[in-house]
């Protein structure tokens, strides 16, 4: 036998053999794939499909849409009632504070103000990090249906978002304001509140009647007022 026809029968052999391989990859390509989606109808059990014409049962979870949907409407000031707040802003007793509104979700009023009647005010020492450390005073809060400000130098994102959809779900009375240390520190001596500590937060140590209650706070995205006496 000449080399050139034992080249190709080399070649033809190789060849041969490369697309014995690529059609036994599609096989097994195929057989897995078909597993996949027997496993995924077997997951799905007797569920309705929605062309099964069956009824289909809705998520069993409310979507920051749907909170948003139903959140209670800003209340909106009257024209007297606007220059009276004007007033109580400006008045010799009320204490402005450099501490902003967390978030305009937390808005109460138009304008995006938060605007709460004789709130208990919590001020944070330290940053809140989950929302198990104030979860007391906000059990309390709802309990008795009164309203409570916090302010701290930070909020982790999951404990603001709890706060805000309890107060979207009319659950509680609610903002939060954050600054810095210096301001916190000024806050707290204007509502008569002590900065209160992690540790005192999570215990429960601190309840609500040992919080200041000025008769109105208002919060908005540059500062926060402490009105101490109302006409």
């Amino acid at each position: 036998m000449s080399p050139a026809v034992i080249v190709t029968l080399i070649l033809v052999i190789g060849t041969a053999l490369v697309l014995a391989a690529a059609m036994a990859d599609r096989r097994s390509a195929a057989r897995a794939a078909e597993a996949e989606l027997a496993g995924l109808d077997a997951g799905r059990g007797n569920r309705p499909s929605a062309d099964s014409g069956q009824a289909v049962e809705p998520p069993a979870f409310i979507t920051a849409e749907q909170l948003l949907r139903d959140a209670p409407v800003a209340v909106r000031f009257s024209p007297d009632q606007e220059r009276e707040l004007a007033t109580e802003l400006t008045a010799s007793s009320t204490v402005r504070v450099d501490c902003r509104l967390a978030a305009p979700t937390l808005a109460t009023h138009t304008g995006e103000r938060c605007i709460l009647e004789q709130p208990r005010v919590l001020v944070c020492a330290d940053g809140i990090m989950r929302i198990r450390e104030i979860l007391p005073l906000l059990s309390a809060a709802s309990a008795d249906m009164q309203a409570l400000m916090i302010a701290a130098p930070s909020i982790d994102a999951d404990a603001l978002e709890t706060v805000i959809a309890n107060k979207l779900g009319n659950k509680l009375q609610i903002g939060v304001v954050l600054g810095e240390p210096d301001a916190l520190e000024h806050l707290a001596s204007a509502a008569g509140s002590t900065p209160v500590g992690f540790a005192d937060r999570q215990s429960g140590a601190i309840t609500l009647t040992d919080l200041g209650r000025p008769a109105r706070v208002v919060a908005d995205s540059s500062a926060c007022w402490v009105i101490k006496e109302r006409g």
